[in-house]
């Protein structure tokens, strides 16, 4: 009874110890993870430290006492780290070169807000700005830029040079008459490259085409003696031209609307040649990257050459805005003539290293000659009183080139319904429609 009674107790003990130690278990279960994803992370943090302490040869004690001496270690090490570094001196031109380089960004993101956000006037320099940058030496540093345009360079440099140009400025060489850029011998013959036969194609259809290729800034009627430079800001068209009978009669016009009797676009004129006649005007920027010689516009015959001597300033887009009246400052090549409306007129405009203008059948003309120069003064050259006698030049032929980018400009008679096909910011291409008027026989030039 007794053994039988001790048995059964045994049995139950055993049984309760075995059902608690399993419950124990399990209540340790998610601890005893947790536990092991700690022993885990603290294996892969002595691994780091193995790892750090190896790489900077650091000693690393685990005592709270020891911190100063550890960080004794890192700096010791990371001197030895600096002193490994190899040192080269930088010229002082180079430092400067990028801090006037990072100036001259900070600079033009801050015009370009502006241009933004002010109205045209606002734009305007004051004319004592523009007599100071009058004073600035453009026309010898252009001079020395033609002379270095002439310099032939080796084979090895052109490529290097105009490849940078190309791909700076965005050149198409595909259209051009040699693609091989290392065939150019000098800046200057790169940049007056001849294009293939073929490239452009020369408008038939309408009675003016662009002359070159480049980008349209303005076009419209002209009007008291004001042309347009941009949208906002004109300048005077007697001040441009010079005295001129036949241009000085529309100076006094202040409105399309301001016609005589008998319904005269060109007010009190009494030439039935120049009845319904109106004068027009076409701006076109050739930019650095375009191509840059010029072309007829229209079949015409020049009569005479007008030569303005004056500054080199550039003529982009920015500074039209900038600088009033740029094209009466700048030097320039007026070639004058008659086409079948009556007058005709196209205006090479140099700019900063364009100095030099050439026209193809004039030999004598030289620009940017070195000297003073007075404001105003012109000098005129008949071809009448040469052996080029007057100039008939036909559509789409080549009449002269730059040496960079410049600006062409164009003013003409043409009929009152004569109509522009063109767009202010335009990219064009020489021989493309600018605009076309009514063909009426009567008010054809003889």
């Amino acid at each position: 009874m007794v053994r039988y009674h001790g048995s059964k107790k045994k049995k139950t003990f055993a049984s309760r110890l075995i059902s608690g130690t399993a419950s124990y278990l399990r209540i340790l279960k998610p601890g005893l993870k947790s536990l092991n994803r700690f022993k885990r992370l603290r294996s892969y943090g002595s691994r780091l430290r193995s790892a750090l302490t190896s790489r900077y040869s650091l000693k690393m004690k685990d005592t709270s006492n020891s911190k100063h001496e550890n960080w004794q270690q890192i700096r010791a090490s990371f001197r030895r780290y600096l002193g490994s570094i190899r040192w080269f001196h930088i010229p002082a031109a180079a430092g400067f070169a990028l801090i006037g380089y990072q100036q001259y960004r900070h600079i033009r993101d801050r015009e370009k807000r502006k241009l933004q956000t002010r109205t045209a006037e606002e734009l305007v320099i004051p004319s004592w700005q523009v007599t100071l940058l009058k004073q600035l030496p453009t026309r010898s540093l252009s001079r020395v830029w033609g002379t270095l345009n002439d310099i032939t360079l080796p084979v090895w440099m052109r490529w290097a040079a105009f490849s940078t140009y190309v791909w700076a400025f965005k050149c198409n060489m595909k259209e051009a008459e040699v693609e091989d850029v290392t065939n150019y011998e000098s800046l200057g013959k790169f940049f007056t490259r001849h294009l293939k036969d073929g490239a452009r194609t020369i408008n038939k259809d309408h009675d003016l085409v662009s002359p070159a290729d480049g980008q349209v800034l303005c076009f419209g009627t002209v009007l008291d003696d004001k042309i347009e430079q941009v949208k906002g800001i004109n300048y005077s068209l007697s001040t441009f031209f010079g005295p001129d009978t036949d241009i000085d009669r529309y100076c006094g016009r202040t409105s399309l609307n301001e016609q005589s009797s008998d319904n005269k676009c060109n007010s009190g004129n009494n030439d039935a040649r120049h009845d319904e006649l109106c004068l027009y005007h076409c701006v076109i920027y050739l930019s650095p990257g375009d191509y840059h010689r010029f072309h007829s516009p229209t079949e015409w015959k020049i009569k005479y050459r007008r030569h303005f001597p004056g500054t080199l300033m550039s003529v982009s887009p920015i500074a039209l805005k900038l600088v009033r009246g740029l094209f009466a400052h700048n030097e320039r090549v007026n070639l004058r003539g008659e086409w079948k409306y009556g007058l005709f007129s196209m205006t090479a405009v140099g700019a900063y290293n364009v100095g030099s203008i050439k026209i193809n059948f004039d030999k004598d003309l030289a620009t940017n000659l070195p000297g003073r120069y007075a404001e105003g003064v012109f000098k005129d050259f008949l071809y009448a009183n040469s052996n080029v006698s007057n100039v008939g030049v036909e559509r789409g032929e080549s009449v002269g080139e730059f040496n960079f980018g410049s600006t062409i400009v164009l003013l003409f008679e043409a009929p009152a319904d004569f109509n522009f096909t063109v767009e202010l910011g335009q990219k064009i291409k020489y021989g493309q429609p600018i605009g076309t008027g009514g063909h009426n026989s009567n008010n054809l030039v003889t």
